[in-house]
């Protein structure tokens, strides 16, 4: 049995059944507590989420940077506190490009509004 295809089938059953922004979130912290086990490379993974357009799962795992990760894993910024969050990490000259590119398009999206 290919453990990716077994991973990909439950991940995507949980996610197609969550009711809502807190059981995707428990989805996605379950995520990265399998990961922290494993002590898995996160770079690959980060690359790919960063081509996509999403934020790394580095960013996401950091305690420090946490909170701004989930303001970017929900794609849009919705309060002032958050744009400063999302604005300090698009400075942060130790962001990595993928994660700095979605902070900014957050960034102009929420100017816009």
């Amino acid at each position: 049995m290919d453990p990716h295809l077994y991973f990909e089938k439950k991940l995507t059953g949980d996610v197609t059944l969550a009711g809502s922004v807190e059981e995707l979130l428990d989805i996605l912290n379950g995520l990265l507590q399998l990961i922290d086990e494993m002590q898995g490379d996160l770079s690959v993974i980060d690359q790919a989420l960063g081509r996509d357009g999403l934020p790394s799962l580095s960013l996401l795992r950091a305690s420090e940077t946490r909170s701004v990760g989930l303001v970017l894993a929900r794609n849009r910024i919705q309060t002032p506190v958050e744009c400063r969050l999302v604005s300090k990490l698009a400075r942060n000259a130790s962001t990595p490009d993928a994660d700095r590119r979605v902070a900014e398009r957050l960034l102009a999206d929420y100017e816009q509004v």
